[in-house]
């Protein structure tokens, strides 16, 4: 799953160790590729004598009983594209909560890691997805508040380095992975995962 991210972010920083929070916005997307399958059977049938003495006529002579059975049956296979290389996407307002270690500087560069969480609120959805279940099938749906989930939470954790240009500014970048504990569907589980290359402009207040 692609995730675009943008947004400001406020640190607190003492020692090695930094705390940071912020807001911003995240979006989701995911490219569909959805198919329908259809599976039709077919029977052939024969005649064969099912009862020799069925009934009685009024003439006392037996009266057999013939009927159609099975005598062979063949599946066939259809399949209809009904999205292809559509897209879903998902938009959160989002706040990170993230604890960070940062390395002693070399030069000018250093390096850091942290863990930490993100909370996401539900801004809009839109697409075509696999969002609802009736008798429990899978339908195609067109996406809408009403059929993702609120809220999301993430685990995430980031390795990245930092750049002193001066003082008070520096640039950083990282990478990041997240993992969701709850789903972003109300009808089913689909937890999200995501991997993004993340970059910043850094101002240092003394």
């Amino acid at each position: 799953m692609k995730a675009l991210v943008y947004g400001i972010n406020i640190s607190a920083q003492k020692n090695r160790w930094k705390f940071t929070t912020g807001f911003g916005m995240i979006s989701l997307q995911q490219k569909t590729n959805y198919s329908i399958t259809t599976t039709e059977k077919t029977y052939s049938y024969k005649k064969k004598l099912l009862d020799r003495n069925y009934i009685i006529s009024p003439r006392g002579t037996y009266i057999a009983l013939i009927g159609d059975v099975i005598a062979d049956s063949t599946f066939s296979t259809s399949q209809q594209d009904v999205c292809p290389d559509c897209t879903a996407k998902f938009d959160y307002w989002s706040v990170p909560l993230q604890l960070n270690y940062q390395t002693m500087s070399r030069g000018r560069l250093s390096y850091f890691g942290g863990i930490g969480i993100n909370i996401d609120i539900l801004k809009k959805a839109n697409g075509l997805y696999t969002a609802s279940t009736t008798n429990g099938t899978l339908d195609v749906s067109y996406l809408d508040e009403n059929l993702a989930a609120k809220s999301l939470m993430r685990i995430n954790g980031s390795i990245g380095l930092r750049y002193e240009l001066t003082k008070s500014w520096g640039l950083w970048s990282s990478y990041n992975y997240g993992y969701g504990v709850k789903s972003m569907l109300n009808s089913y589980d689909q937890i999200p995962s995501t991997n993004m290359i993340q970059l910043g402009l850094e101002y240092k207040i003394k």
